[in-house]
């Protein structure tokens, strides 16, 4: 009976060494992808050099004191719709401390602005700014082709030029930076962020989904062998209400909430790892045309009153 016992207890044993090796295979297949994926993040996750889509709703009731009255300028200057104005698509690179900036307002499928940021100068593409909104007052105002030549060079000034130009007030733009995505993590950190994430095999990508009540957060990450870039994705529903883990995640990928985002409804962004040196511009308007052109807009605001002077009123916003 005892040698009966022992037996027992030493099959008893067996099936659960069984089944502990069957829990670490399980979990081994499981988590090895993870694994891989997390060290190809430590290894190719560069925060200072990628190109993002950015897509903003905002919300015109919430807007800061003067934002919305830069908004309603452009709205009247380049003829936009009410619907355009506040919804914006935004593309670009970063490279290191310089920022390019692509702005794409409503559904237009060329860009309204082009816009050069960086810690020693901030610049504006003025033709393409100037020839959209001579394209709208001149349909409005006929005479105005005659001082308002299209312009063909591609020339650029600064914010400081430009807000001398239309008399606002551009320190919100000047002081824009996106923060950076802390990418200084052990590989056994991500690891332990994807493995809380759901895993889905989408060809040669890896992608891992965290969903929240307002924050969804996703990894595109290529197996090996595979040259599709790393991408991350983040999309976020009223982000000044964020609280808890989802106000944490959002803020780990460098976007933070609280009352600064007020503003934005939603926002969505894809960021795609690699980008080419961002070269700052050289080629700017000569001092005499800004004020060749800021003197058209006082003569404008005298010559025309149909809604002239709220267009080109020099108060700072």
């Amino acid at each position: 009976m005892e040698f009966r016992g022992i037996m027992k207890q030493g099959k008893l044993g067996y099936v659960v060494f069984l089944l502990l090796a069957a829990v670490l295979v399980y979990f081994g297949i499981r988590l090895y992808p993870v694994w891989k994926a997390a060290v190809y993040l430590k290894e190719h996750l560069d925060m200072a050099h990628y190109t993002y889509e950015l897509e903003l709703d905002l919300d015109r009731e919430a807007l800061p004191e003067g934002s919305g009255r830069v908004l309603g300028i452009l709205k009247k200057l380049t003829g936009l719709s009410e619907k355009d104005i506040y919804h914006l698509t935004v593309r670009g690179e970063v490279w290191e401390n310089m920022i390019h900036v692509l702005v794409f307002p409503g559904d237009l499928q060329e860009p309204l602005m082009e816009l050069y940021l960086s810690d020693a100068m901030d610049v504006i593409n003025e033709t393409m700014l100037y020839n959209a909104v001579r394209q709208n007052l001149t349909e409005k105002y006929g005479l105005l082709k005659l001082v308002m030549p299209e312009q063909k060079e591609t020339l650029y000034i600064t914010l400081e030029q430009t807000e001398q130009l239309f008399g606002l007030d551009l320190k919100q733009v000047r002081d824009f930076r996106l923060e950076r995505m802390d990418d200084n993590i052990a590989a056994g950190g991500y690891f332990l962020l994807l493995a809380a994430m759901s895993r889905e095999k989408e060809g040669d990508l890896d992608c891992f989904t965290l969903t929240m009540d307002q924050v969804e957060i996703q990894f595109e990450i290529p197996k090996e062998g595979c040259r599709s870039p790393l991408k991350i994705s983040l999309k976020v529903q009223n982000p000044s209400e964020l609280t808890g883990k989802a106000a944490a995640a959002a803020s780990r990928m460098g976007f933070p909430a609280g009352k600064e985002l007020a503003m934005v409804k939603r926002f969505a962004i894809t960021m795609t790892s690699g980008s080419e040196e961002i070269v700052m511009p050289g080629n700017f308007v000569n001092q005499t045309i800004i004020e060749l052109l800021s003197q058209i807009r006082e003569w404008v605001t005298q010559l025309f009153n149909d809604g002239a002077d709220e267009i080109f009123e020099n108060q700072p916003v």
